[in-house]
C-alpha cells in the first residue's frame, strides 16, 4: 500500500496517545485514529466497505485498516488538527531499526 509504517503510528500517537477509547470532548471523534461520524461513514463504510455499521467506529482493527487505506490514497489532510505534533516526528526524525521493536 505505500504508505511509510511510521506516518501512521506518528499520526495515531498525536490523536489518541495510542488510547483505543480516546473521544474529542468537542466533535464526534473518537478511536485511535480519531474518527469523525461522517469520516467514518464516508470512507470506512461507504468507501472502503470494511464494515456496514457505525458501531464498528471504534473498532481498531477497522480504524486502522481504513487510517491506511486513507493516507494510501492520500487523504493526510484528515489529520491535519494534529500535524504540528506528527510531522516534525515523521519527516525530521532520523529512524532506526531499534525503532520499530
Amino acid at each position: 500500500n505505500n504508505v511509510w509504517p511510521v506516518l501512521p503510528l506518528e499520526i495515531i500517537r498525536a490523536e489518541s496517545g495510542f488510547n483505543l477509547k480516546a473521544k474529542n470532548a468537542s466533535s464526534t471523534a473518537s478511536g485511535p485514529a480519531q474518527f469523525t461520524d461522517g469520516t467514518f461513514k464516508g470512507f470506512c463504510i461507504d468507501k472502503y466497505q470494511l464494515t456496514d455499521t457505525m458501531a464498528d467506529k471504534n473498532n481498531p482493527y477497522i480504524q486502522i485498516e481504513c487510517h491506511i487505506k486513507m493516507l494510501a490514497d492520500g487523504g493526510v489532510s484528515h489529520w491535519n488538527a494534529s500535524k504540528d505534533k506528527w510531522y516534525p516526528r515523521v519527516y525530521t526524525k532520523k529512524y532506526k531499526p531499534a525503532d520499530f521493536g
